[in-house]
C-alpha cells in the first residue's frame, strides 16, 4: 500500500499566502519576515521532504553530452549536399532607343529585350533543312551546385559544344559557364551550335522553302517565317512599358536586310505586348512587300527551291585540300547555277593546243565564257577553264545581286585576275 500524506505534513508545506491589499508597506515587510522565520524553524524540526513522499516518476533529466549523440550513430547528410548556389548576373538590358521621348511622372521601361522564337526549334529546324548529317544527339546537363547547371551538347559527327568559360565572383580563374536553369542552358548551347552549322558549307539540296502566309498567322509570326526562310538574322524584339498603371506597351523591331532597319514605336501606346509587336511586325512586312528586297532563291538538285541570299552576304569557300575545279563547282552550286559545261576546240594541225569555252546556266540566263586561246595540254586547259568559271561567277554574284564570293583555307593553285 502507498504511504498517504500526512494533514499537518500537508498544512507545513502549503501555506496560504497572506494578504497585503490592507497593510502598509512596513507592517507587510514585518509580517514577510515573521513568517519566513516559523517556516525554517519548523522545516528545521521536522525535516520533512514532501516532494520525496508522492510516488510516481521523479521530474529529473540526464541530457548525454554532444559527443556521445554522435557516437551512438552515423550523422545524417543533408538533404542537398551540393554547393550552395554561385552569383550569376542577371541578364541585362539595353539602353532605350533615342526616339523615346521620357516622361519624368511616368518613365518608360525596357521590360524584354530578345530576338523571337526559340534557339532549340530553329537548331532542329536548321539541320533538318541545310545539314541532316549532324543531328542532334543530345543535351548533357551536370548540377555542380544548387538549381545551377552545366550543358553540353553533341551533335553527329562534331566535337562537343559546351559553353565558353566565365569568371564567376571573386574567383582567380575562369570557370565552365552557369545556368540558372535548363532551360536556359538549352537556349544558350543551342545559338552556339547554330552559329558553328551556319559556318559550315551549305547543302542546298536539302533545303526547302515553304508556302506563302500560313492559315491565322500573326504579323509577328509571319516575319519570324520571313527571315528564317531566307537565311536572315532573327528579329530583335525591344519591349518597352510605362512604369505606373495603367500599363501600356511599345515595341521596336530590328531586322538586318542589306543593314539593320528599324521598324514600330518604342513608345508605350500598345494595351498589351503582342498587340505592340504585332504592331511593328506589320509596318517590317509592308516595307519589305514595298520594296521587294532582291534575293537569290538557290535550287537544289531536284528542282526545289532552296534558301535565299540577301544582298551585302558573304559566300565562303574553303579550298583547303580541293583542286580549282571543285571550288568552281561548289561556288555554282551555292550560287544556284548549274554545273559549268567546258569545251575544248583544237586548234587547226597543231597538236596539244587548245582554245576553250565554258557555257554557265542559271535559270533562264546563260553566260559564254571564252574563248581561251592557245593553252597546251587538254589537263591545263581544264584548269583554265574553272578559273575563269569562278572568276565569273565571283563578277555576277558581286554585280547583279550583291554577294561577295571569297575563298578561305589553304590554297593550292594560282588564281590571277
Amino acid at each position: 500500500m502507498e504511504p498517504r500524506i500526512k494533514d499537518e505534513d500537508f498544512e507545513m508545506a502549503l501555506d496560504s499566502p497572506p494578504a497585503y491589499s490592507h497593510m502598509s508597506l512596513q507592517e507587510q515587510l514585518k509580517s514577510q519576515h515573521m513568517m519566513a522565520g516559523q517556516s525554517s524553524s519548523s522545516s528545521s524540526s521536522s525535516k520533512v521532504d514532501f516532494f520525496a513522499d508522492i510516488p510516481g516518476i521523479p521530474f529529473t533529466m540526464h541530457l548525454k553530452p554532444v559527443n556521445q549523440y554522435l557516437e551512438d550513430g552515423p550523422v545524417l547528410p543533408p538533404k542537398n549536399a551540393k554547393p550552395p548556389a554561385r552569383h550569376i548576373p542577371p541578364p541585362t538590358f539595353s539602353d532605350l532607343p533615342a526616339s523615346v521621348v521620357q516622361d519624368p511622372r511616368d518613365p518608360t521601361r525596357v521590360v524584354g529585350e530578345r530576338a523571337t522564337t526559340s534557339y532549340v526549334s530553329d537548331l532542329y529546324e536548321y539541320i533538318q533543312g541545310n545539314c541532316p548529317k549532324h543531328s542532334v544527339q543530345g543535351f548533357t546537363f551536370e548540377e555542380p551546385h544548387q538549381q545551377q547547371f552545366q550543358v553540353s551538347l553533341q551533335l553527329q559527327g562534331l566535337p562537343p559544344i559546351k559553353p565558353p568559360y566565365d569568371r564567376k565572383g571573386d574567383d582567380m580563374v575562369d570557370t565552365p559557364k552557369l545556368f540558372p536553369s535548363k532551360k536556359a542552358a538549352k537556349e544558350f548551347v543551342a545559338q552556339l551550335a547554330l552559329e558553328e552549322l551556319k559556318k559550315m558549307p551549305a547543302q542546298p539540296e536539302h533545303i526547302i522553302i515553304g508556302p506563302g502566309k500560313m492559315k491565322a498567322e500573326s504579323p509577328m509570326g509571319e516575319l519570324n517565317r520571313y527571315c528564317s526562310q531566307n537565311a536572315l538574322p532573327r528579329p530583335h524584339v525591344l519591349d518597352t512599358s510605362n512604369s505606373k498603371p495603367p500599363y501600356f506597351f511599345g515595341c521596336e523591331i530590328t531586322i538586318d536586310i542589306s543593314g539593320e532597319r528599324k521598324f514600330g514605336d518604342p513608345h508605350p501606346n500598345h494595351p498589351n505586348k503582342t498587340a505592340a509587336r504585332n504592331a511593328a511586325a506589320q509596318l517590317a512586312l509592308e516595307w519589305i512587300m514595298k520594296e521587294n528586297p532582291r534575293i537569290i532563291k538557290i535550287k537544289g538538285k531536284a528542282g526545289k527551291a532552296g534558301r535565299v541570299l540577301a544582298p551585302g552576304s558573304f559566300i565562303q569557300i574553303d579550298a583547303t585540300g580541293k583542286t580549282i575545279g571543285e571550288v568552281a563547282t561548289e561556288a555554282c552550286a551555292l550560287l544556284g547555277f548549274k554545273a559549268p559545261q567546258r569545251e575544248l576546240v583544237p586548234i587547226g594541225e597543231q597538236t596539244g593546243l587548245y582554245n576553250v569555252f565554258v557555257t554557265l546556266e542559271h535559270g533562264e540566263q546563260i553566260t559564254r565564257i571564252g574563248p581561251l586561246k592557245n593553252i597546251f595540254g587538254q589537263k591545263n586547259a581544264s584548269k583554265e577553264a574553272m578559273k575563269a568559271t569562278f572568276r565569273t561567277v565571283q563578277y555576277i554574284a558581286d554585280t547583279k545581286y550583291g554577294v561577295k564570293v571569297e575563298i578561305i583555307g589553304k590554297i593550292e593553285f594560282e588564281l590571277h585576275d
